[in-house]
Protein backbone atom coordinates (compact mmCIF):
# COMPACT_ATOMS: atom_id res chain seq x y z
CA UNK A 1 0.00 0.00 0.00
CA UNK A 2 1.26 3.24 -1.05
CA UNK A 3 -0.74 4.92 1.96
CA UNK A 4 0.74 2.82 4.93
CA UNK A 5 3.78 4.96 5.89
CA UNK A 6 1.11 7.82 6.32
CA UNK A 7 -0.96 5.31 8.38
CA UNK A 8 1.81 3.84 10.17
CA UNK A 9 3.36 7.46 11.57
CA UNK A 10 -0.32 7.96 12.66
CA UNK A 11 -0.90 4.97 14.64
CA UNK A 12 2.61 5.74 16.25
CA UNK A 13 1.36 9.11 17.45
CA UNK A 14 -1.97 7.72 18.78
CA UNK A 15 -0.23 5.28 20.73
CA UNK A 16 1.89 7.88 22.37
CA UNK A 17 -1.22 9.77 22.68
CA UNK A 18 -2.99 7.84 24.64
CA UNK A 19 -0.43 5.35 26.51
CA UNK A 20 -1.48 1.87 24.75
CA UNK A 21 -0.15 -0.68 26.86
CA UNK A 22 2.18 -3.47 25.95
CA UNK A 23 0.21 -5.94 25.90
CA UNK A 24 -1.90 -4.97 22.98
CA UNK A 25 -1.33 -4.48 19.48
CA UNK A 26 -2.59 -3.46 16.28
CA UNK A 27 -2.58 -5.75 13.21
CA UNK A 28 -3.06 -4.71 9.78
CA UNK A 29 -5.84 -7.02 7.86
CA UNK A 30 -7.42 -5.36 4.97
CA UNK A 31 -6.59 -2.73 3.22
CA UNK A 32 -8.83 -1.17 -0.03
CA UNK A 33 -8.19 1.67 -2.41
CA UNK A 34 -11.18 3.51 -4.61
CA UNK A 35 -10.65 5.74 -7.81
CA UNK A 36 -11.17 8.50 -5.55
CA UNK A 37 -7.74 8.39 -4.26
CA UNK A 38 -9.08 7.27 -0.99
CA UNK A 39 -7.70 4.15 1.21
CA UNK A 40 -8.99 2.16 3.75
CA UNK A 41 -6.75 0.44 6.10
CA UNK A 42 -8.26 -2.00 8.90
CA UNK A 43 -6.32 -2.65 12.04
CA UNK A 44 -7.61 -5.41 14.25
CA UNK A 45 -7.00 -5.02 17.91
CA UNK A 46 -4.72 -8.48 19.69
CA UNK A 47 -3.85 -8.24 23.49
CA UNK A 48 -1.34 -10.90 23.86
CA UNK A 49 -1.60 -11.86 20.39
CA UNK A 50 -4.57 -13.04 20.56
CA UNK A 51 -7.81 -10.99 18.18
CA UNK A 52 -10.05 -9.06 20.18
CA UNK A 53 -13.90 -9.38 18.52
CA UNK A 54 -14.98 -6.31 17.59
CA UNK A 55 -11.99 -3.95 18.37
CA UNK A 56 -10.77 -2.51 15.24
CA UNK A 57 -9.36 1.06 13.92
CA UNK A 58 -9.73 1.94 10.47
CA UNK A 59 -7.38 4.32 9.37
CA UNK A 60 -8.59 6.49 6.18
CA UNK A 61 -5.68 8.17 3.74
CA UNK A 62 -5.62 9.76 0.79
CA UNK A 63 -2.32 11.78 -1.19
CA UNK A 64 -0.69 9.91 1.93
CA UNK A 65 -2.22 11.89 4.57
CA UNK A 66 -4.81 10.40 7.22
CA UNK A 67 -8.03 12.48 6.47
CA UNK A 68 -9.91 10.31 9.18
CA UNK A 69 -9.93 7.80 11.57
CA UNK A 70 -12.72 5.59 13.12
CA UNK A 71 -13.43 2.27 15.17
CA UNK A 72 -13.85 0.84 18.62
CA UNK A 73 -10.43 0.02 20.41
CA UNK A 74 -10.55 -1.96 23.92
CA UNK A 75 -7.28 -0.92 25.89
CA UNK A 76 -8.21 -1.70 29.64
CA UNK A 77 -8.28 -5.68 29.23
CA UNK A 78 -6.43 -7.37 31.60
CA UNK A 79 -7.16 -11.18 31.41
CA UNK A 80 -5.21 -14.28 31.77
CA UNK A 81 -4.62 -16.32 28.44
CA UNK A 82 -4.40 -19.43 30.09
CA UNK A 83 -6.95 -21.97 28.33
CA UNK A 84 -8.10 -25.07 30.60
CA UNK A 85 -9.25 -26.87 27.39
CA UNK A 86 -8.49 -27.63 24.01
CA UNK A 87 -9.64 -26.26 20.85
CA UNK A 88 -10.91 -29.56 20.10
CA UNK A 89 -13.23 -29.23 23.20
CA UNK A 90 -14.24 -26.23 22.76
CA UNK A 91 -15.62 -27.53 19.39
CA UNK A 92 -17.16 -30.74 20.97
CA UNK A 93 -19.07 -28.64 23.07
CA UNK A 94 -20.48 -26.07 19.99
CA UNK A 95 -21.50 -28.93 18.54
CA UNK A 96 -23.53 -30.36 21.31
CA UNK A 97 -24.99 -26.76 21.37
CA UNK A 98 -25.59 -27.01 17.57
CA UNK A 99 -27.31 -30.43 17.51
CA UNK A 100 -29.67 -29.51 20.57
CA UNK A 101 -33.07 -31.04 19.67
CA UNK A 102 -31.47 -32.33 15.92
CA UNK A 103 -31.95 -36.37 15.21
CA UNK A 104 -29.33 -36.75 12.94
CA UNK A 105 -26.84 -33.66 12.52
CA UNK A 106 -25.04 -33.52 9.03
CA UNK A 107 -22.11 -31.54 8.58
CA UNK A 108 -21.22 -29.91 5.64
CA UNK A 109 -17.69 -32.14 4.88
CA UNK A 110 -15.92 -29.14 2.86
CA UNK A 111 -16.04 -26.92 6.04
CA UNK A 112 -15.40 -28.70 9.08
CA UNK A 113 -15.83 -27.13 12.05
CA UNK A 114 -12.53 -25.07 13.41
CA UNK A 115 -11.80 -23.37 16.77
CA UNK A 116 -9.46 -20.43 17.33
CA UNK A 117 -8.82 -18.54 20.09
CA UNK A 118 -10.17 -14.92 20.65
CA UNK A 119 -11.05 -12.43 23.64
CA UNK A 120 -14.91 -11.41 23.78
CA UNK A 121 -16.25 -9.05 25.51
CA UNK A 122 -19.55 -10.59 27.94
CA UNK A 123 -21.84 -7.82 25.97
CA UNK A 124 -20.42 -8.38 22.94
CA UNK A 125 -21.47 -6.75 20.47
CA UNK A 126 -21.98 -4.42 23.24
CA UNK A 127 -18.88 -3.39 25.77
CA UNK A 128 -19.30 -4.00 29.40
CA UNK A 129 -15.40 -4.05 29.95
CA UNK A 130 -15.65 -7.56 31.15
CA UNK A 131 -13.38 -10.35 28.85
CA UNK A 132 -13.65 -13.68 28.53
CA UNK A 133 -11.07 -16.23 26.74
CA UNK A 134 -12.73 -18.13 24.24
CA UNK A 135 -12.67 -20.23 21.32
CA UNK A 136 -14.45 -18.86 18.53
CA UNK A 137 -15.97 -21.80 16.43
CA UNK A 138 -18.15 -21.50 13.07
CA UNK A 139 -20.44 -24.80 12.51
CA UNK A 140 -22.02 -25.88 9.16
CA UNK A 141 -24.54 -28.71 8.86
CA UNK A 142 -26.49 -29.29 5.95
CA UNK A 143 -29.23 -31.05 8.17
CA UNK A 144 -30.45 -29.50 9.20
CA UNK A 145 -29.16 -26.51 7.16
CA UNK A 146 -27.32 -23.82 9.12
CA UNK A 147 -23.87 -22.28 9.98
CA UNK A 148 -23.89 -21.11 13.28
CA UNK A 149 -20.91 -18.84 15.15
CA UNK A 150 -20.45 -20.00 18.67
CA UNK A 151 -18.01 -18.71 21.53
CA UNK A 152 -16.95 -21.25 23.99
CA UNK A 153 -15.67 -20.22 27.20
CA UNK A 154 -12.24 -21.38 27.18
CA UNK A 155 -11.86 -21.86 30.44
CA UNK A 156 -14.97 -23.76 31.35
CA UNK A 157 -16.38 -24.47 27.67
CA UNK A 158 -19.70 -22.95 28.41
CA UNK A 159 -21.25 -21.08 25.26
CA UNK A 160 -20.73 -17.49 26.09
CA UNK A 161 -22.61 -16.31 22.40
CA UNK A 162 -24.07 -17.73 19.22
CA UNK A 163 -25.26 -16.65 16.07
CA UNK A 164 -26.46 -17.55 12.70
CA UNK A 165 -24.16 -16.49 9.50
CA UNK A 166 -26.58 -17.55 7.10
CA UNK A 167 -29.24 -15.25 6.28
CA UNK A 168 -32.50 -15.90 4.29
CA UNK A 169 -34.71 -13.16 2.76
Amino acid sequence: SKQLPAADAFLSDQRNAFAEPSDNALQLVANSSFSSGLEHLKYQHQYKGIEVVGSEWMIHVRDHRVVSANGNLSYAIRLDVTTFMSADDAIRAAMVSHSSGVEQLQLHTEQPPAARLVILDAAYPEQSGQYHLAFQVDIYSTHPLAKRRYYIDARDGGVLLSHDLLMSC
